[in-house]
């Protein structure tokens, strides 16, 4: 897939860097992946308005949704991320961003909490049946076995966050997320996910490869 860049964008932070070029995120060094995602989503959708109630936010009350919701697989790219105030954040909950611009045309809040567990209960369900929330396009089956050196236990894959994947897997037979690849094959999400399944013979996993970024290979 294809993730939305501005013309120009560039991040320099700790031997970190990151950088568009001819509509091409190329990353460099020991990128932290979400923040730069949010960095680009606030230059591509600004940060000044709650892009849901349009009121003016703030560095104390602004934060960034993820409108397809994170705990259904919803991934942070600038296509399913949206600045807003924390007020719209909270209130939004699992809803997704169209779920949650119908609730606030309601007038009562009787109608929106009816609206609002509605909404939830049936985005539970269908992640329930094994689909994320997520547009189908986005996403690729993806053969581990091509990422195989990228994906062994080190100090960087904690062992907490993998007994709760495997615990997660455990339990609903799949994992939370898809994984997040770059056009080279490098993991920008999703490790523990890998080295899970890994260990535990599955071939394939759900994956975004993102078309457009391109890791530079002395990353870490």
């Amino acid at each position: 897939m294809i993730i939305r860049l501005p013309e120009k964008f560039a991040y320099n932070q700790k031997n970190a860097y990151a950088y568009v070029i001819n509509g091409i995120l190329y990353i460099e060094g020991n990128v932290n992946f979400e923040k730069i995602m949010y960095e680009i989503t606030y230059t591509l959708k600004g940060k000044e308005k709650c892009l849901y109630c349009k009121n003016p936010i703030t560095s104390k009350t602004r934060t960034i949704d993820h409108m397809n919701p994170r705990t259904y697989g919803g991934p942070s790219i600038p296509n399913n991320l949206l600045p807003c105030c924390k007020k719209c954040n909270s209130d939004k909950s699992n809803m997704t961003a169209d779920q949650f611009r119908q609730w606030l045309k309601l007038e009562t809040q009787s109608e929106k909490d009816e609206f609002s567990d509605k909404c939830i209960r049936k985005n539970f369900n269908t992640f329930r049946k094994k689909r994320y929330l997520i547009p189908k396009k986005w996403l690729t089956r993806y053969n581990i076995s091509k990422i195989g050196k990228f994906i062994w236990f080190d100090a960087n894959v904690g062992k907490a966050k993998y007994k709760k994947i495997s615990e997660y897997y455990e339990k609903w037979h799949r994992y939370p997320a898809p994984i997040i690849l770059s056009k080279n094959d490098w993991v920008l999400e999703g490790k523990c996910i890998l080295q899970h399944a890994k260990r535990n013979g599955i071939k394939y996993v759900d994956a975004l490869i993102l078309e457009n970024v391109i890791v530079k290979k002395n990353s870490k």
